[in-house]
């Protein structure tokens, strides 16, 4: 299977990337295709900290995470914008179990590129 490299060296680049979770949830609701995928992908390495969740809460994320699950233009931003959402589900109730499975069954199937672009993501990080 062929990967390209391009993409993994604009996420790399992009990981590098200072910004603070308000900037990150403004730019995931002004943003599309990989400049708005590269912030849930930052999002949600930040969201692993309860305080940066916290941010995320503050600066109305639960509302555009969940805009971005239900109407994402891809696969990819539509699974990172639900992980960020999943551990909402944990946090003081920011967001319901029947909520979250709403938005979970409403992701879309990937297509056969997407896959092919998760396995090559796997493969790069020794998955």
């Amino acid at each position: 299977m062929a990967c390209p490299n391009s993409g993994a060296q604009a996420t790399d680049r992009a990981l590098a990337s200072p910004l603070d979770c308000t900037d990150l949830v403004d730019t995931i609701a002004t943003a599309t295709g990989d400049e708005q995928q590269r912030a849930l992908l930052l999002l949600v390495r930040k969201c692993i900290n309860r305080q940066e969740r916290e941010q995320v809460y503050e600066a109305n994320g639960i509302h555009v995470l969940s805009e971005v699950v239900s109407s994402g233009d891809t696969y990819l931003t539509q699974l990172y914008a639900l992980k960020c959402l999943g551990w909402a589900t944990n946090d003081s109730s920011k967001l319901s179990e029947p909520a979250l499975e709403k938005l979970r069954e409403s992701v879309r199937e990937a297509t056969p590129e997407e896959l092919t672009s998760l396995e090559c993501l796997a493969d790069a990080v020794g998955g």
